[in-house]
């Protein structure tokens, strides 16, 4: 059974083609992480060229993101078909060609974007973190997605909130569209979602219990 809000997360993977934060996520764990997001409903992935991980592998079934950065092949890139091209760099938006979105790190860059044309929009959200907040509002009017990322901050929120508190603040932000994750394990990222899984669960269809009539 699919999760109810599998639509609204994606799986990062800067640990998947290098180390980062002290791990490296090894090709036969991704490809059980791969394998659960595909039995659950999570259909997106995020990447990047400075992750040097080959995302052309992936099955049809997942949409991808692809952040780019200075002297990438835009067009090999594009003609890999991702559903996203981002730019890491504000910077290089206004003179790059076929770059649909982009990925931004302090709210100064998200002013200056305010005239700029794009599709998509990342930034940095969580319960630490909430300077794009009252942004947010103004690009959906604007017909942009918005994806957030750094939801744990490398670890130190999971100190004070737990994993489910952390993707749940996000999701009950209307304007956010989709939710990235970074895991080291499928067992890391089954136990994220635990919660999000258990309240799936708890459907029924009994209607003698559903419908007040019935009582």
């Amino acid at each position: 059974m699919a999760l109810f809000c599998a639509n609204r997360l994606a799986i990062g993977t800067a640990n998947w083609g290098q180390e980062y934060n002290g791990v490296k996520v090894p090709e036969s764990e991704q490809e059980k992480i791969l394998d659960f997001c595909q039995e659950v409903g999570i259909d997106m992935i995020d990447t990047a060229t400075a992750y040097e991980w080959d995302w052309t592998r992936l099955e049809d079934y997942f949409k991808v993101i692809v952040k780019v950065s200075a002297g990438d092949d835009i067009s090999a890139i594009k003609a890999a078909r991702p559903c996203w091209i981002m730019t890491h760099n504000l910077q290089e938006l206004p003179c790059a060609k076929n770059i649909q979105g982009a990925s931004l790190y302090n709210v100064e860059d998200c002013l200056r974007l305010k005239f700029q044309y794009i599709d998509l929009l990342q930034v940095p959200y969580s319960l630490y973190d909430r300077r794009f907040e009252s942004l947010l509002s103004m690009w959906k009017e604007c017909y942009v997605q918005i994806h957030v990322r750094s939801i744990f901050l490398r670890g130190r929120i999971l100190e004070k909130a737990t994993p489910h508190e952390c993707i749940s603040f996000c999701l009950m932000n209307p304007n956010v569209d989709r939710v990235i994750m970074g895991v080291d394990s499928l067992q890391q990222l089954q136990d994220n979602l635990a919660e999000l899984i258990k309240m799936d669960s708890l459907e029924v269809t009994d209607e003698t219990i559903l419908d007040p009539r019935q009582w």
